[in-house]
């Protein structure tokens, strides 16, 4: 308790003791009062038993160097070093994983023309176990020709779903500049045809030697295809 309040209480006790001079005179209630404002005075007098004093924890003064050079080290570049191989050790783990987890969890990157006999079969559950990590969906055969377009000339709708869905380029073309489009189209599998203009193929493409899909499935007289991609 600071000073002024001593001060305050003093002088509160002071002009209650000359209101009230006669003991006799005062009702029980006012006692009661004035025996507390007693016992306060009495506390107040001796302050250090209401508030003993707080013992102070001092370092030793031999451990007082070590302790400064701990604060710093902290203070110094090695905070800042040990973050950066942190920060190294996570993206080397991140890196790590992305190159391994297929193989830990027992994939191997098929060879590229088991890949492509997958396709070319529409032996959607073998592709379709693949991770992302060793499968290529973009992958070219020997001859230059894209697994969508092996798709599509071997009439394996399923298949052509998901190569795209694994993200191969829909008007990826083969050495003549053929698209999986024209390769459905010329073959007369008007299931991929459909799949394919849903997906946004692009119409008006020309091989090498000028032909659309539309045009290569009007030389083979697929009627109902020259249709639909008349639509």
């Amino acid at each position: 308790m600071d000073t002024d309040t001593q001060k305050k209480l003093y002088k509160l006790l002071r002009e209650y003791d000359d209101a009230v001079p006669d003991d006799a005179a005062m009702d029980a209630e006012t006692r009661a009062a004035l025996r507390r404002l007693t016992l306060l005075e009495d506390d107040l007098a001796h302050p250090e038993e209401l508030f003993p004093p707080v013992p102070v924890f001092r370092l030793p003064a031999e451990k007082a160097p070590v302790v400064e050079m701990r604060r710093s080290l902290l203070r110094g570049p090695i905070p800042a070093l040990i973050a950066a191989v942190l920060v190294l050790a996570v993206g080397l783990f991140v890196w790590y994983g992305r190159e391994t987890g297929p193989r830990m969890r027992g994939q191997e990157k098929p060879p590229a023309k088991d890949l492509i006999g997958w396709v070319r079969a529409g032996d959607v559950g073998r592709v379709a176990v693949l991770a992302d990590a060793v499968f290529n969906p973009d992958l070219r055969d020997g001859d230059g020709r894209p697994l969508l377009w092996s798709a599509a000339r071997h009439n394996h709708p399923d298949m052509l779903a998901l190569l795209l869905d694994r993200g191969a380029d829909i008007d990826a073309v083969d050495p003549e500049g053929r698209s999986a489009l024209m390769a459905a189209a010329e073959n007369g599998h008007i299931d991929c045809v459909r799949l394919l203009l849903r997906r946004g193929a692009d119409t008006g493409m020309m091989d090498v030697q000028g032909h659309t899909a539309e045009a290569l499935a009007t030389q083979m007289g697929w009627a109902d295809i020259v249709a639909l991609l008349q639509e």
